[in-house]
């Protein structure tokens, strides 16, 4: 029962972050999409690891990266604003870059060659 609940919190957590992703984006650099792949809890939800991957980006990720860090105090409280009701406390993020769509982006140039 209790990996339900920490399942279903990981799904809220991603929906609003997504939305937040989105509204946050132009601060960051202009014509970048951020996506919100994963959020993996801890089991005393203290801890979220949010999977970000950027598309139509010029930058280093490792740049946007500490861009959003640099706007962690921000997304925690909008967090705060819209799940404070169904939760009792924020966990502190972490975001790491996911690098599954480059991944098959490559593997797709190998196959292409192939033929």
């Amino acid at each position: 029962m209790a990996q339900i609940k920490v399942r279903r919190i990981e799904k809220n957590l991603q929906y609003a972050l997504s939305d937040i992703a989105w509204k946050i984006s132009p601060m960051l650099e202009k014509n970048v999409f951020i996506s919100i792949n994963k959020v993996i809890t801890s089991a005393d939800l203290n801890l979220a690891k949010v999977y970000v991957s950027f598309l139509n980006h010029q930058q280093n990720k490792s740049l946007l990266l500490k861009k959003i860090e640099s706007k962690k105090p921000y997304i925690k409280k909008i967090l705060g604003d819209t799940l404070g009701k169904h939760m009792r406390k924020i966990p502190d993020l972490r975001f790491v870059i996911d690098d599954t769509y480059d991944y098959i982006k490559r593997e797709e140039e190998i196959f292409s060659g192939l033929s």
